[in-house]
């Protein structure tokens, strides 16, 4: 009688502990990006292509690399600018965004191909992007100014210059009011402002 309402026990701690180790988080992999075929190194950008799958990384080595959501393997090496700060996805036209502090533009990608598109000059230290779905633009903060360069998502040229506070640095998409917000002032800024983009 003892063994089975030990067992009983057992069996109903087991089942109450079932959805924990279910629902429990590990570590999966680790993906090592300055080998000799990549070359990236301090990877600080990420962007999230769901129509195809990858992954972007970026950072200071002039590429970005795209990793296979699947199966975790580097598929391509994409020539991009020497300090990548920032990735977005378009989705409407499929196209991963490269925000290059160090050569002051951005690279466009095409995400089925992952092949470079072109090459936007933008000027001021480019460090946040967003992408705006409801007009498809891209935003792009500079960081060395006091604007926001805003790229039309299907032709990649620039539409405009916002001016707002010095040192932008950081972006997001309202898509309720069809509104972005910039951070304005970074380390070495005074300025301590958000700026409301219509």
């Amino acid at each position: 009688m003892v063994n089975n309402k030990k067992h009983v026990f057992l069996t109903a701690l087991f089942l109450s502990l079932l959805p924990l180790l279910l629902s429990a988080q590990w570590l999966e992999t680790t993906i090592y990006v300055p080998d000799s075929l990549c070359g990236i190194h301090n990877p600080q950008a990420f962007a999230y292509d769901s129509t195809d799958n990858t992954v972007y990384v970026g950072g200071r080595g002039n590429n970005v690399i795209a990793i296979n959501g699947m199966t975790n393997e580097k598929i391509a090496r994409i020539p991009a600018g020497p300090l990548i700060k920032a990735l977005c996805w378009n989705p409407t036209n499929n196209k991963v965004y490269a925000a290059n502090m160090g050569s002051d533009d951005i690279t466009v990608i095409d995400g089925a191909t992952n092949a470079v598109i072109t090459t936007i000059p933008v000027g001021g230290g480019p460090g946040a992007l967003v992408y705006n779905a409801t007009n498809n633009k891209v935003y792009c903060s500079n960081r060395w100014s006091v604007n926001v360069t805003v790229i039309d998502g299907a032709t990649n040229a620039v539409i405009t210059t916002i001016p707002v506070g010095f040192c932008p640095h950081a972006l997001v998409y309202n898509p309720t009011n069809n509104k972005v917000y910039c951070t304005n002032g970074g380390d070495l800024s005074p300025d301590s402002t958000v700026s409301v983009i219509d």
